[in-house]
Parts: structure tokens; C-alpha cells; sequence
């Protein structure tokens, strides 16, 4: 049976896990998922395993390959502008562009929004932050230990004694979760480009999706 997004291309420059999950959703139902990695080492994540004393070798890496099994990956040194290139060349032949690079990034990259709209008017983006499109936070790095879950207050919500020390959260939960929210606002995106011609920016961040799905738990809500 042929996958739904067979034929699509994602053009993938993610770090760790959240809008890395929602390109390997999008793998998963057929989608070409191309992932641009820094050399030499690439991600970070390829050698997390390492913390739990997992295998991390080219025929064995559990963590990474839960996130990134059956996507092609490219290794590219942005800071070159030949390489900025051969980004584009794969934004024009792509459907969908996944990142989480911050916005300062992005601009100086070439690869904001403004800029790739205006040269691929059908691309819909898709983007993972910390903590969202402005204010005073928008500049933060974003990990889900504390922009999802620790910033929205569940750390203290959590304790049994409110004069004991805040919990230490479970890692990853965030980033899951938040990728799957950016997954539905992508596919939305994608669907009406499909019928419109146009191409749209969808975002989501660790703190926003955080408070929207821990809003029942730290209100004592049911």
C-alpha cells in the first residue's frame, strides 16, 4: 500500500529531538527526509546513548536511530555560503523545510522565513523554538527539561511536600510531544499549499506546547 506523503521531499536542520521528531513522523508515512548535520560529528544526539552505557556504533545507535532510522543525511558546514547553496538547491525541489534553529540563525543563514518565501512560494516551514516567536525569552536555547516542563511550573507542581526541592523531570518528554504538535500544524499547512499554491510558516515552541498540555495537571484540572 503507497505511503500518503510518497513523493514528498522534507529538507531536515534540526538539533536533538523535537522538531527532529516531527521529520521522522513525516518519514514514516512515506516522505524523502533529507537531514543536514554539522561536521564533522555531526548531532549531538548520536552519542547520547553513551550517558546510559548504550552501544553507540554504525550498526547499533537505539536513541538516534528512534529519531532519525531511514532519513539520508547530509553533512554540511553552513558557515560556507557554497555549501548555503547546495541548501537551496534542495529547498527548491522540496515540499517541506523542518528546523530548529533560532531565529538569529536562521536569518543570518539565509533560511528565515521572509527570505525562502519569497524564493519558494509553495515551501511550508516548519519550526520548533524555545520559547516562541517574541519576548523576552525568544533568544533562549530551548530544552524540554526546562522550557516545557520546568518554565510552565510542574517541577514544583509535582512535589508531594511544597517545602522540599523541585523534582528533576523526565528528559524527552517535551521534545516528543512538541514535535507531534508541529507534525498536525505541518500537515495542515501542506494541505492547503497542495490547494492553494501557497506555502505557509508553522511554529510551535517546548514552552508553548508545555503549557498547553500541562495546563489540566498543574491546575488540579481532570
Amino acid at each position: 500500500m503507497q505511503k500518503p506523503l510518497e513523493g514528498l521531499l522534507v529538507v531536515e536542520l534540526t538539533t536533538y529531538w523535537a522538531a527532529t521528531t516531527c521529520a521522522k513522523f513525516l518519514h514514516d508515512m512515506g516522505a524523502r527526509v533529507v537531514r543536514i548535520e554539522t561536521p564533522p560529528r555531526g548531532d549531538a544526539t548520536r552519542y547520547y546513548g553513551r550517558i546510559f552505557g548504550m552501544p553507540v556504533t554504525d550498526e547499533e545507535n537505539a536513541i538516534h536511530d528512534q529519531f532519525n532510522g531511514g532519513k539520508e543525511t547530509l553533512a554540511l558546514d553552513l558557515t560556507k555560503p557554497e555549501n548555503i547553496q547546495v541548501v537551496y538547491n534542495m529547498l527548491d525541489k522540496a515540499d517541506i523545510f523542518i528546523t530548529s534553529t533560532r531565529y538569529k540563525g536562521l536569518k543570518k543563514l539565509g533560511l528565515d522565513w521572509d527570505t525562502l518565501h519569497a524564493k519558494y512560494p509553495k515551501l511550508v516551514m516548519g519550526h520548533v523554538t524555545g520559547y516562541g516567536k517574541e519576548g523576552p525569552l525568544v533568544s533562549r536555547p530551548g530544552i524540554d527539561a526546562i522550557s516545557f516542563l520546568a518554565a510552565n511550573g510542574i517541577v514544583l507542581d509535582t512535589r508531594t511536600d511544597p517545602n522540599s526541592p523541585p523534582i528533576y523531570p523526565t528528559g524527552g518528554m517535551g521534545d516528543t510531544t512538541t514535535g507531534m504538535a508541529l507534525l498536525g500544524g505541518v500537515l495542515g499547512a501542506l494541505y492547503n499549499a497542495q490547494i492553494t499554491g501557497e506555502g505557509d510558516y508553522v511554529m510551535t515552541s517546548l514552552y508553548g506546547t508545555g503549557n498547553f498540555v500541562t495546563i489540566g495537571f498543574a491546575t488540579g484540572c481532570n
